[in-house]
């Protein structure tokens, strides 16, 4: 899907520190409907702490919560903090509607270390 996004507003899971609290389904849900409004906005879904986290919760991903909006979200998640992989840098970005396919190799052409990418 080729589209000329306006905007690309970052959510989270979860705050950026993990010991201080997950965003409730319901506040993500709130976001969702009123982006569902505005078609121009791409959402970027940080979830590197979807698995370090102590809430009664379970996790929630914007994607899971809005699937309205799952082909203009961009989710990122990454195996370094979650398996004390420290220093490798390792991770993963699914985007099924988001057209990337030329910005992401880019962006990996300029990293000088970590580990391999896996395209």
């Amino acid at each position: 899907m080729s589209q000329e996004w306006a905007w690309t507003l970052r959510v989270s899971g979860a705050s950026l520190a993990p010991g201080s609290g997950l965003t409730p389904r319901e506040a993500l849900a709130a976001l969702g409907e009123v982006l569902a409004e505005h078609p121009k906005i791409a959402v970027m879904s940080d979830e590197i702490y979807e698995h370090i986290q102590w809430a009664v919760d379970p996790y929630a991903s914007f994607a899971a919560v809005c699937p309205r909006l799952y082909d203009r979200t961009v989710t990122i998640n990454g195996v370094s903090k979650a398996y004390a992989m420290t220093g490798w840098r390792g991770g993963d970005l699914w985007a099924p509607g988001v057209d990337i396919g030329v910005t992401v190799p880019k962006m990996q052409d300029q990293m000088r270390s970590g580990i391999t990418p896996l395209l």
